[in-house]
């Protein structure tokens, strides 16, 4: 099964929105929700996004990459932070 996921968009972005949007992204049947990890702390988006969901993903990509790098890239898709956890 395919599963999609979207990625929260970064600078400039107050934190308030995080959670709304994680929301809105598991309402719509979206598998999980990407953060980067170098505008802000990513745990942080994160922790706000979890208390405001109930079953997405919530994962880290350590840079962003263009449309071109993410069609054509060798590059596995980033790995969720439940799946690092061993959980």
């Amino acid at each position: 099964m395919t599963e999609l996921g979207v990625t929260m968009p970064g600078l400039g972005t107050r934190i308030q929105k995080f959670a709304g949007w994680a929301k809105l992204a598991e309402d719509a049947g979206f598998d999980t929700v990407y953060d980067y990890e170098i505008w802000r702390n990513p745990f942080t988006v994160h922790m706000t996004c979890a208390a405001a969901t109930s079953r997405i993903t919530l994962a880290l990509e350590s840079r962003p990459r263009s449309r071109a790098a993410r069609t054509s890239s060798p590059t596995p898709p980033p790995t969720s932070m439940s799946s690092q956890a061993g959980g």
